[in-house]
């Protein structure tokens, strides 16, 4: 399963004088932990005088790449404000939701505990939720008894981890490089999820050894020999006559099936019908793109239907190669469901990163759409999911994908 990560580092007022020390936890062991395919962001989170929180976003929820985050942590400065933890674990809740499919973590860096009223530990009983699970791994930097007891509990909701740092004034990583590197030990074991590699050793086989003479086979052996094999011979016929009536039952079921009430046609069998909603969903979207990208749009079934992979271009400025491929779907109603061809989905497979999707929904009252800037993310992410939730017959080659 793929990892999407936030890292929250408390920029309270009193982290001021640990700052160097946490840049360089984060850099040295906290960061080489984090698998080059995942994805991560950094934030900072304090509260101005007014207890107001400001969460800012350090680097964005992206692809992982270590360069880049190191470099983002050593240019931290000036921390100041309080310590809004509750609102901070909310916020990042709310940015990891987006990633559904994926393993969640957080990983807390504070010095202190919350003192802006909110609740963090009923914030990380919500992150250990099921149907959303997060898991929060909480870097203590010199907390007291009582603060530690409140970090841990945090970890114990979500199932992630305490490493409980120790800093007196005037601290360096240096100094403290084997002890922070043992009290991580933890962290890094539950979130590193190392695969161990099995090394095949080869050996050789001893040289064969000249079987016994076999006496003759007495006739109550030959005997019961026959007996076995008849013995074995009736459960395999039993076996495939069981087998062939299973696959006629399903056969029947699925034959049943086709005339079962409870199975609804997807969409309109009429075809003036679904034309008629084609060319509405399609006008509306022309003239949304045109107002968006002018004269780069091309409609591919502006004179007629083409049946194409795809039902609008939008052209590069040069005119001379095409910069988005755009599937215009559409539905008289509200539902949240539509259908791909068989050659509508290659054209998503080829062409994945310039493949967008419009879903016009109401066309025959007052048209609105939901904009797929791309499948490919929102079918990993679980925004989209390539079933329904209803019995639902389905045309041959086709794709039914479902808005969450």
């Amino acid at each position: 399963m793929q990892i999407a990560t936030e890292i929250l580092i408390d920029f309270s007022s009193s982290m001021n004088d640990k700052l160097e020390f946490v840049k360089q936890t984060l850099i040295q062991d906290i960061l080489p932990t984090i698998s080059s395919g995942s994805h991560c962001s950094v934030k900072t989170f304090f509260a101005d005088d007014k207890k107001i929180p400001v969460v800012n976003e350090i680097v964005k929820l992206d692809l992982y790449n270590l360069d880049i985050y190191k470099q983002a942590i050593q240019d931290l400065k000036n921390p100041n404000g309080n310590t809004p933890i509750a609102f901070a674990i909310k916020n990042s809740i709310d940015s990891l939701k987006e990633y559904r499919l994926y393993d969640k973590k957080i990983i807390l860096i504070t010095d202190g505990e919350e003192n802006c009223g909110g609740d963090y530990e009923q914030e990380a009983k919500k992150a250990g939720e099921a149907g959303f699970f997060c898991e929060i791994h909480v870097i203590g930097i010199g907390l007291n008894n009582q603060h530690s007891a409140k970090a841990k509990s945090i970890s114990i909701h979500t199932k992630g981890t305490f490493s409980d740092i120790k800093f007196i004034s005037g601290s360096t990583y240096t100094a403290s490089a084997t002890d922070i590197k043992g009290k991580l030990s933890a962290f890094k074991q539950a979130y590193s999820k190392q695969i161990e590699q099995t090394s095949i050793k080869m050996s050789v086989a001893p040289a064969p050894v000249a079987p016994a003479p076999v006496a003759p086979a007495s006739d109550s052996i030959k005997t019961e020999a026959n007996d076995s094999l008849k013995e074995l011979s009736n459960q395999v016929n039993s076996s495939i006559t069981k087998l062939s009536q299973e696959i006629q039952d399903i056969k029947n079921l699925l034959k049943n099936r086709e005339n079962d009430e409870t199975f609804t046609v997807f969409g309109y069998t009429d075809k003036s019908i679904n034309e008629q909603i084609r060319l509405i969903s399609e006008t509306y979207l022309f003239d949304y793109l045109k107002r968006k990208y002018s004269s780069r749009v091309k409609w591919l079934n502006e004179s007629s239907e083409q049946f194409q992979d795809h039902d609008f271009e939008i052209m590069e400025l040069d005119n001379k190669s095409i910069e988005y491929y755009i599937e215009c779907k559409g539905t008289s109603n509200n539902k949240m469901s539509f259908l791909l061809t068989a050659s509508e989905w290659r054209r998503f497979l080829n062409s994945t990163k310039n493949y967008q999707i419009y879903f016009i929904q109401n066309c025959d009252s007052k048209p609105n759409h939901i904009f797929i800037d791309n499948l490919l993310d929102w079918l990993l992410k679980g925004k989209i999911i390539p079933y329904s939730f209803s019995n639902t017959k389905l045309p041959a080659e086709r794709i039914q994908l479902t808005i969450l």
